[in-house]
């Protein structure tokens, strides 16, 4: 982890790995280190890079990581190990969806009503699907 890093809290870590696994079906152990995690997640990102290159496409495409970003990171990172920069994007946009996540859960239950559908107006009609 570099020095301007934030640490990722154990809970959050937890979550983050059960994540992962669920998710994208990376098996990494829950007990693991944030250190520990973020090693096996690039050691298993440069297997993809190096056998399997469309599926690592598809990996980062379906956890959401900005293409620009990921292409100026790997460009101005040049000589350090890819694997480990893109385990890092992904650690980050993890983060970043467990605390919407909890935001989200923290907002609705403060809302009264809120757990209403979204997609019915007051008089209880079905509002147009805005898609």
């Amino acid at each position: 982890m570099n020095e301007n890093e934030q640490p990722v809290p154990d809970t959050d870590r937890k979550t983050l790995i059960r994540d992962l696994n669920g998710t994208y079906e990376l098996a990494m152990p829950e007990h693991l280190s944030a250190s520990e995690m973020e090693d096996l997640l690039a050691e298993k990102l440069n297997i993809l890079i190096r056998d399997d290159f469309n599926s690592l496409v598809t990996l980062l495409y379906r956890i959401d990581i900005h293409e620009g970003k990921l292409r100026q990171l790997l460009k101005s990172g040049q000589g350090t190990d890819a694997g480990k920069i893109i385990a890092r994007l992904i650690i980050d946009r993890q983060l970043q969806k467990i605390e919407s996540r909890r935001k989200f859960k923290r907002n609705s239950r403060e809302q009264p009503g809120a757990e209403k559908d979204v997609n019915t107006q007051n008089d209880g009609n079905r509002e147009e699907e805005r898609w």
